[in-house]
């Protein structure tokens, strides 16, 4: 624990998804160590979910005003940390140090203009920040080509989840599974994560009493959703929505197998979850999941539907390939920074900075 006690400014522009559950936990384990920390966030970030150990939620939209009122409420911090690209720009007029941390790229599906876009936002970011923290090598790299001063790789690890409180039997029975296995996602409904390829790379399914039931856990936009469920009753694919859970131990704890399509990832938390469980992954071969995954998963190009169907029924044929994925996924995991590590290192950033 650090002997200076600081004030951090905890940026980020919505609180949904790794990035607000990684500012969450920050947050907490920053407190714990006696820091002073503020969480600056939109009005959709809901205060609630930020209250308590002494945590502090400004919010406000993002426009010049929010601009104005970061400014404002961070004057005496000793250090603002911005999360994502939106966070940094609004932030980059701040007093104090600014630190970034970049979770994300923009996928190869996005059209040319919101890659340009993009890129500008980029450029910009990666000049105002003192200090750029990356959640994956390849973000580094994007950071440096950006302009930044001070560009690093710093792994951002999943928060542990709560241990499974239901037993694997009684949920795939709630599931209704019979004899067949489980693929597990968990994602946002998000283009980027690109659960259109799962309902193709699952065609057919429906009608296979042998197939595995593929179900997704998270909700998004209703109209993405309706297109997806549409798309899959139409190809027959049985992938299954859920919509947002709170018991995703106890489907990790019931699953067979847990499946990523995403177009691009940085680190992504269900692959560092399901690994540390021992639940075989298939996950797209993008952004950071290979230096993450190793040879504990099977990873397939992004957009390949039918290779990322034919490996998911593979492995599933295959029970002493998944006994050994399961094994490698933990002893993968076990290798990782815990979560302590990773404030130890980002507390340095800070105390270096001061």
């Amino acid at each position: 624990m650090a002997e200076k006690r600081l004030t951090v400014a905890l940026v980020l522009a919505a609180s949904t998804g790794g990035i607000g559950r990684h500012v969450a936990d920050l947050a907490g384990r920053l407190v714990a160590r006696g820091h002073q920390v503020m969480v600056c966030g939109p009005p959709e970030a809901d205060p609630a979910s930020w209250e308590g150990l002494g945590r502090r939620f400004v919010a406000g939209p993002e426009s010049p005003a929010a601009v104005r009122l970061l400014r404002r409420v961070t004057a005496e911090a000793d250090v603002v940390h911005a999360h994502g690209l939106r966070a940094t720009c609004t932030a980059a007029a701040v007093r104090p140090p600014l630190v970034s941390t970049w979770h994300n790229a923009p996928p190869g599906s996005t059209s040319p203009a919101r890659r340009t876009a993009h890129g500008l936002a980029e450029r910009f970011a990666a000049r105002r920040a003192t200090v750029t923290l990356t959640a994956s090598a390849d973000l580094a790299e994007r950071a440096r080509r950006a302009g930044s001063r001070r560009a690093s790789f710093l792994p951002v690890v999943a928060p542990a989840l709560p241990p499974a409180g239901t037993p694997p039997e009684v949920v795939r029975a709630g599931l209704e599974l019979g004899d067949r296995c489980l693929v597990l996602a968990v994602a946002r409904l998000a283009p980027q994560k690109r659960l259109d390829l799962l309902v193709d790379a699952t065609r057919g399914w429906a009608d296979d009493p042998l197939a595995p039931c593929v179900v997704v856990a998270g909700d998004g936009p209703a109209e993405l959703r309706a297109s997806l469920e549409a798309a899959a009753r139409q190809r027959r694919s049985g992938v299954r929505f859920l919509g947002a859970r709170t018991d995703i131990s106890d489907l990790l704890g019931a699953a067979d197998a847990v499946v990523l399509p995403s177009d691009w990832e940085a680190r992504p938390f269900v692959l560092q979850e399901a690994l540390r469980a021992g639940v075989p992954v298939v996950a797209t071969d993008v952004g950071g999941v290979a230096a993450l995954v190793g040879s504990a998963g099977v990873l397939v190009p992004p957009g390949d539907a039918g290779r990322l169907g034919r490996e998911l029924r593979e492995l599933l044929d295959d029970p002493q390939r998944q006994l050994a994925l399961s094994r490698a996924g933990r002893e993968r995991a076990a290798g990782w920074l815990d979560p302590e590590q990773m404030v130890d290192a980002i507390e340095a950033v800070y105390l270096d900075l001061k």
